[in-house]
């Protein structure tokens, strides 16, 4: 017995998902492997090289040549301001996608992630499992970003104000382009939010969920936490109105997404906490769930608290 772990190659994909199917329990008739074969093709503006992160596709773990676990990560360049030096400088992150081990191979998981994490500045996990939250916080020494997210009811803004909300496409420069270039074809979409002259931009896309397949909106970037804090319900209001409603009044677009949310087609609008200034949370019916979105800055020079979104990330992929 030959124990091993070496980067993903594509000949494995089948040992893969004969893994991940007796690892997990998904709906029926949903396509799975979908969702897994995005983690071997995705590629970034702000790309990695492969020879310097080989397990930029994922980690096979070995028991000679059975496939017995896999771990998967997203890896990306961005731009995380320095406190020391004043500047925006280039780091490396990571973002920890799917694990699959089998039960007498999780001894190796901690050595596993620590190869994967090998040249990463920030690693970030968004979904860790409650076995997987203990390991990141008490082995590798994670801490917890936030703890929760809220979830927002379709409530309809019929208010005339100062304020605008458009979607925008290609009409973006510098990071905020290449940030829209690299996610536009998973369906992101931003909004360019006006408040007399103050101006943010909030990146986000429809989701469905796996479990009871019905559909929601899910917050994934703002640069102006207090501008969306304040004008959230509006926000809110025209991402659920330009996904899932097709009349043209204010009422009648309520009514159906009501509708829909009473036969399970609908879900609410989610927005994580750290995204928001509670201070100023404007919104009429909301409620908060408890999650965990983990980090680890594995460089002594990082000073400050990273600046956390969830884009180049599996909450926006899969």
């Amino acid at each position: 017995m030959a124990i091993s772990m070496e980067p993903f190659q594509k000949k494995y994909w089948p040992q893969v998902c004969t893994l991940v199917g007796e690892m997990f329990h998904y709906p029926e008739n949903y396509d799975y492997t979908d969702n897994y074969k995005q983690m071997f093709s995705y590629d970034w503006n702000y790309d990695i090289d492969i020879k310097q992160f080989p397990y930029k596709y994922g980690m096979l773990i070995f028991d000679d040549d059975k496939v017995v676990g896999f771990l998967g990560a997203y890896y990306s360049k961005r731009r995380l301001y320095f406190e020391d030096s004043c500047e925006y400088e280039e780091v490396v992150y990571m973002n920890c996608t799917r694990y699959a081990i089998e039960k007498k191979y999780r001894i190796m998981l901690y050595s596993a992630i620590k190869k994967l994490m090998d040249g990463v500045d920030i690693v970030t996990d968004f979904s860790a499992s409650e076995s997987m939250y203990e390991v990141f916080i008490k082995a590798l020494k994670f801490k917890e970003y936030s703890s929760c997210e809220m979830r927002f009811y379709p409530v309809p803004w019929n208010i005339k104000d100062g304020t605008t909300v458009r979607e925008i496409y290609d009409d973006l420069e510098g990071e905020l382009k290449i940030l829209y270039k690299d996610h536009k074809k998973y369906g992101v979409r931003v909004f360019r939010v006006q408040e007399n002259e103050e101006v943010g931009y909030v990146f986000w896309e429809k989701k469905i969920s796996k479990k009871s397949r019905s559909e929601y909106v899910r917050v994934l970037r703002v640069d102006n936490k207090d501008l969306f804090s304040r004008n959230i319900w509006k926000i809110m209001w025209e991402m659920q109105k330009s996904c899932f409603a097709n009349s043209e009044s204010v009422c009648e677009v309520g009514k159906e997404l009501f509708e829909k949310i009473n036969n399970h087609q609908l879900y609410m609008a989610e927005c994580d906490g750290f995204f928001l200034n509670e201070s100023l949370l404007n919104h009429p019916l909301y409620m908060k769930w408890p999650t965990h979105k983990l980090f680890l800055k594995t460089r002594d020079d990082i000073k400050c608290e990273p600046d956390l979104d969830l884009l180049y990330s599996e909450l926006v992929i899969k």
